[in-house]
């Protein structure tokens, strides 16, 4: 375990440097850590709920029940896989998720949530 690492290229390098990251948090709201993973080149294995389950796609990692035969499975998947086709798969995947084009869904999503509530209001 190396603590928190606060030289960003050297995290950076860290992170490209893995054969996958593992996410088994159920909470995660976006998925900062999980999508600079991806942007890294390195595949996922994630919770099968909550917002990371969308972000994976097959091929740039996989998503599993949040126990530990579950976890151990599908990291073995990702480390049998093809390394050189996960780490195009993954940037690919990252590549999708643009900051201009995720703030405007998210202020599309709060516009029609404060839409919603003025009209029942």
């Amino acid at each position: 375990m190396l603590g928190h690492v606060r030289d960003r290229v050297h995290l950076a390098a860290l992170i490209a440097d893995a054969d996958a990251v593992i996410s088994p948090g159920r909470r995660e709201t976006f998925g900062l850590a999980a999508l600079e993973a991806l942007a890294s080149g390195t595949p996922l294995v994630a919770v099968d709920e909550g917002a990371l389950s969308e972000l994976v796609v097959p091929g740039a990692g996989v998503t599993c029940r949040l126990d530990a035969d579950s976890f151990a499975d599908g990291l073995s998947r990702i480390l049998g896989g093809d390394r050189r086709a996960q780490r195009v798969a993954a940037r690919a995947r990252a590549g999708q998720y643009q900051w201009n084009r995720s703030g405007r869904a998210l202020l599309e999503r709060y516009e029609t949530l404060v839409g919603r509530r003025r009209l029942s209001a």
